[in-house]
């Protein structure tokens, strides 16, 4: 695989994860204490559930909302104070 066939993927991978992001961390409101439950459409199988207190919960939460979760789940779910205290 040549570069001009990478260039336009990567710039659509680039354009999808930009959409979902929001323009300032701050608009990440969600929840920095208590169980956060996430919809099926963000965890389809195995735990859906997570702690944000909790350092290793946090993380899956995090990944997990980040590469499944639309924009308002992000806002929703995560909160923008969080991974800089991992």
């Amino acid at each position: 695989m040549d570069a001009t066939t990478t260039a336009p993927r990567a710039e659509v991978l680039r354009d999808r994860c930009r959409s979902r992001l929001p323009e300032r961390l701050q608009e990440l409101t969600g929840p920095v204490e208590c169980t956060v439950d996430l919809p099926l459409h963000i965890v389809r199988s195995g735990r859906t559930s997570c702690s944000p207190d909790r350092p290793k919960s946090r993380m899956t939460l995090y990944r997990t909302g980040l590469a499944e979760g639309l924009r308002e789940d992000l806002a929703a779910f995560l909160h923008h104070r969080l991974p800089a205290e991992q």
